[in-house]
């Protein structure tokens, strides 16, 4: 009975150092990614005038900023009353009238522009 409780304990202390070193490779990818768009929204060229942003509606810009403070489709859908199919349909508009291709790239706009601002923390715009 001794040998199988300390056989647990010891397979406890495994996984939890697991946990613990999962956590910690999972901080690193954070903070580096962080930092990746940091870098690129100070590297980006400063849009001029915000005529691209002003040329957006009402609409599109609300979605815009939820996408770059890293909501998902179905809580964006659900915060705004739509379904998930009108969200995606505004997203593709945003993308095709900034011919941006991504949502990295979505999000590195509403930086630019002043939309949103960086946090330290957990990455996610302010």
């Amino acid at each position: 009975a001794e040998t199988r409780t300390e056989a647990a304990e010891t397979r406890a202390e495994k996984a939890e150092s697991r946990t613990e070193a999962a956590e910690t490779a999972l901080q690193r990818v954070i903070e580096k990614d962080f930092a990746v768009v940091q870098t690129t929204a100070s590297h980006a060229p400063k849009v001029s005038n915000k005529g691209e942003l002003d040329s957006l509606t009402e609409r599109q810009r609300e979605i815009l900023k939820l996408i770059a403070q890293g909501e998902n489709t179905k809580s964006i859908a659900a915060a705004l009353e739509l379904s998930p199919k009108t969200v995606e349909y505004h997203r593709m508009k945003l993308m095709d009238s900034l011919k941006i291709h991504d949502v990295a790239g979505l999000v590195r706009f509403a930086v630019c522009v002043g939309l949103v601002e960086m946090t330290g923390g957990e990455g996610k715009a302010a």
